[in-house]
């Protein structure tokens, strides 16, 4: 199993909140659960630390469009 530790970057312009890998240019996201721009960090992140299984592959850069899924073998770390 893999895990990648990923920082909250923000909300883009559709409302998804973007994780980003800090080891790399990978962002991961959700679809599913969006938030508004009033959201705090906080709610944001303690919200998918309990449901690390919404996240899923963005792309390698903010506000791209997601490419969807993830490998079974990995796990997140949130590090905020």
């Amino acid at each position: 199993m893999k895990t990648i530790q990923i920082k909250f970057r923000g909300i883009d312009n559709w409302n998804r909140p973007v994780f980003k890998d800090v080891n790399s240019k990978n962002h991961f996201g959700s679809v599913n659960t969006l938030f508004n721009s009033y959201a705090t960090e906080d709610e944001i992140i303690n919200f998918f630390r309990a449901n690390l299984g919404e996240l899923e592959y963005f792309g390698n850069s903010f506000g791209c469009e997601p490419h969807g899924g993830l490998a079974d073998n990995i796990t997140f770390e949130i590090i905020n």
